[in-house]
């Protein structure tokens, strides 16, 4: 606990180094997403998040690899495919490609609620890995690369808002009808191709989405 440390010392310090003090027990609790400072309008306490929320933090390729190692994939279905108009459109993909579909829950803890109901789909280039599925705990791209030879070089992320459709609702222990934030990302190879299109739908009310963004100095 740093910032306690630091604030208990700072009224026996002299003027300069109580300053110098104070700024960095401010800037320990802003890494901390304890407080929260403005030009303008000084330094505020950050409310604290809700309990019941999953917090998506993904900034790196190594940060999909944590969400995806810390929620368990209960896969209902894996089957392959070939995309109709809607489909295609909605993965960036041409009508009538085939695709291996896996589709099923995602679960941080055992009795509670799902996270999100997760789709995936996975170019029928590397449809073979669906064997692997049914052991395999952790991000799916990874396979793709190891198993190919490829590599994917970036992953394109769009988060939209939606309601949970009826087919849904009872699995995610929601309403039919309730808002939902749709997050999907595109998995390219350094070709351009798509390996891997990932969609989860979550219930609105149990997630949420932080980023962090740095100031880089040109």
């Amino acid at each position: 606990m740093q910032q306690v440390v630091y604030i208990r010392f700072i009224s026996g310090l002299a003027a300069d180094n109580r300053r110098k003090a104070v700024r960095e027990a401010l800037r320990l609790l802003r890494e901390d997403h304890l407080v929260s400072s403005r030009k303008g309008a000084g330094t505020t306490v950050v409310p604290p998040r809700a309990s019941d929320s999953y917090v998506h933090e993904v900034m790196s390729f190594n940060d999909l690899v944590t969400f995806a190692t810390g929620v368990r994939f209960r896969i209902d279905t894996t089957e392959m495919i070939v995309t109709n108009a809607k489909l295609a459109s909605r993965i960036g993909a041409s009508a009538g490609d085939r695709w291996l579909a896996v589709r099923g829950f995602r679960y941080t803890n055992d009795g509670e609620p799902p996270v999100c109901w997760t789709e995936v789909y996975i170019n029928a280039e590397f449809a073979a890995i669906g064997r692997l599925l049914p052991r395999h705990t952790g991000p799916i791209f990874p396979l793709i690369e190891d198993l190919f030879g490829q590599s994917v070089v970036e992953v394109h992320q769009q988060i939209a808002a939606g309601l949970i459709p009826p087919g849904l609702a009872e699995g995610l222990q929601v309403q039919a009808g309730a808002t939902a934030l749709e997050v999907q990302r595109t998995y390219r190879l350094a070709d351009g191709r798509i390996a891997q299109v990932a969609i989860n739908t979550h219930p609105a009310s149990r997630f949420r989405h932080s980023m962090t963004m740095r100031r880089v100095k040109g």
